[in-house]
């Protein structure tokens, strides 16, 4: 008879649910655990790759934005006047959430953007 603190339950339950999970991955097919590493490996390249990049293009934008702050020009005091008064983009929330549930919807909207339609009625493409 063992007692359990309520406080270790919580530690408990967890290596509990990896061990099953372990026992899973080994009674999975091969192939398929294969699939699903390789699956994971893109994933973490990706986001490893992506992290990269929009790192070095902040710190491009931040030494460029110095770049300007730094001149002692009235051109740059306009800059930031101007700056000022632009409101900071508002994102779609409703957009964001269908696009990154749906991968296909952002490929058809670069695809619009890469292939443009003309916004001409089909008759009057017809009369053209």
């Amino acid at each position: 008879f063992y007692v359990v603190s309520p406080e270790s339950l919580e530690p408990i339950l967890a290596s509990l649910k990896r061990i099953e999970t372990y026992e899973f991955a080994q009674e999975m097919d091969p192939q398929e655990r294969e699939n699903i590493i390789d699956m994971i490996a893109q994933f973490d390249f990706h986001i490893s790759t992506r992290n990269a990049v929009d790192f070095h293009l902040l710190e491009h934008g931040i030494e460029t934005l110095n770049k300007l702050r730094g001149t002692d020009s009235d051109f740059a005091k306009e800059v930031m006047i101007k700056r000022q008064k632009i409101r900071n983009v508002n994102l779609n929330t409703a957009d964001v959430k269908l696009m990154t549930s749906d991968p296909a919807v952002v490929h058809q909207k670069l695809v619009e953007l890469t292939d443009p339609k003309a916004k001409l009625a089909e008759e009057d493409r017809k009369l053209a």
